[in-house]
């Protein structure tokens, strides 16, 4: 068994080695002007439609606890002063209460709730992060009964006109290797180890950083 184990492993470095070598030309990613300041804001888990920039709430939403919320906001701190090179202004003392008890009223309208908070900040730019859906791992990284999944989504807003004008999306659920072998850059990646939902989350926010351009 431990026999087989060595081959699949060495066939599949192999086979990871093969797929650097065979490079794809790199797709230049639309990048914002340094010139435009950009605010942050903090991370809401919206439970009604109102609440959403767009799109729509998974059918079978998960809660995510309001401490993880916090801990979010600064991890999205820390990636985007390590992933950029540009100056943000970041949520202030109070504002994720002020927030959630806002776009959590029937009456919520997701952008232009955005747009009436965006302005309060004084800014070119502002960047919404939201988590719709979460499932923590069950288990530990050597081994899980039920692997992490996440729905983040990150919305750009021009609050010079109402606009809408970046976005990117993670919906994921870890899976095992030998489930999906494209995953394979991401399973060496990760250490062959079964991740958390807020490391999933912290792998989303640097996706967003190059979706969106920052």
């Amino acid at each position: 068994m431990r026999l087989r184990y060595t081959i699949c492993f060495a066939l599949l470095c192999g086979l990871l080695c093969l797929t650097a070598c065979k490079r794809q030309p790199v797709t230049p990613t639309r990048h914002i002007p340094m010139d435009l300041t950009v605010a942050v804001a903090p991370f809401t888990h919206p439970t009604s439609q109102g609440a959403l920039i767009m799109g729509s709430l998974p059918e079978y939403q998960r809660h995510i606890p309001k401490d993880v919320l916090q801990r979010l906001d600064g991890e999205m701190n820390a990636v985007l002063n390590r992933e950029t090179q540009r100056y943000y202004t970041f949520p202030a003392d109070g504002d994720s209460d002020m927030v959630i008890s806002i776009i959590s009223a029937p009456q919520a309208s997701g952008l232009k709730y955005w747009l009436q908070y965006g302005k309060t900040r004084h800014t070119d730019l502002l960047l919404v992060p939201q988590i719709l859906d979460w499932h923590q791992r069950q288990g530990s990284s050597a081994g899980v009964t039920d692997a992490a999944a996440i729905r983040a989504e990150f919305t750009l807003i021009d609050l010079r006109n109402g606009r809408v004008v970046g976005r990117s999306i993670t919906d994921i659920k870890q899976e095992a290797l030998a489930e999906d072998l494209t995953k394979m850059q991401d399973f060496f990646r990760r250490k062959a180890s079964w991740i958390t939902a807020e490391e999933l989350t912290r792998e989303a926010m640097v996706k967003a950083v190059r979706d969106i351009g920052l």
